[in-house]
């Protein structure tokens, strides 16, 4: 992301002034850091500031070992998925690293950013492609031993209606992801917009599909 100097956007909630061999680093990052409490290194993109405190050229990206003096965390969320990746605040407070620590400067940034995302959307997309799967297969189970008049429920039509439509919307986020991944690590040239094609499709389905799960055993039960 590059910043306009001209206009009067605000600054960014963190910012790393580059100044001589060393870098400080200011500021707060999202709810949304995973593994922050059992990480042994940390990645940080921020916004680079050349030291003027005013001018804000581009972002950097710098990786140092957890946790330096001047950096604290705030409470984990609760979250109503993947509780095992706890995410949470991070809080920098003059944070100084020597220059060696920066992967990335201004002018590397954005291929660095989009080398990462590239891959981490692409494999978000199978994580939530199993999620969904495991929802349809727990449901397409829970139908066939439910009974309610006298037959399994997967009789009914309107409960046969709902597991067809998972089942179609399941192999098509998984189609979509496999061929994304495929892609994505096998060709010199990786495409972001398809892995978030694939992440966005896989996350969508699964989400629908546990929501509808519930629903479903909840209206049988």
């Amino acid at each position: 992301m590059i910043f306009n100097t001209q206009g009067n956007y605000g600054r960014p909630n963190c910012i790393a002034t580059l100044t001589g061999d060393g870098v400080v680093i200011t500021g707060q990052k999202s709810a949304w850091v995973s593994k922050r409490e059992i990480a042994g290194v940390c990645l940080l993109y921020c916004a680079a500031d050349s030291g003027s405190g005013r001018t804000l050229a581009a972002d950097a990206q710098s990786s140092f070992p957890w946790m330096p003096k001047g950096v604290s965390r705030g409470r984990p969320l609760d979250k109503f998925g993947q509780r095992a990746l706890n995410q949470g605040e991070i809080y920098f407070d003059n944070v100084k690293l020597s220059k060696n620590h920066v992967l990335a400067g201004p002018d590397q940034y954005q291929d660095a950013v989009y080398a990462v995302h590239t891959f981490a959307n692409a494999l978000m997309g199978t994580v939530f492609t199993g999620c969904a799967r495991a929802a349809f297969e727990l449901a397409h189970g829970y139908a066939h031993e439910r009974k309610q008049g006298g037959l399994p429920i997967i009789r009914h039509q309107s409960v046969a209606y709902r597991l067809f439509h998972m089942f179609r919307k399941v192999e098509a986020a998984r189609a979509l992801t496999h061929r994304v991944v495929h892609y994505n690590f096998s060709s010199p040239h990786p495409s972001l917009h398809a892995a978030m094609t694939a992440k966005i499709t896989a996350t969508q389905t699964s989400s629908r599909w546990r929501a509808t799960r519930c629903r479903f055993s909840a209206a049988t039960g």
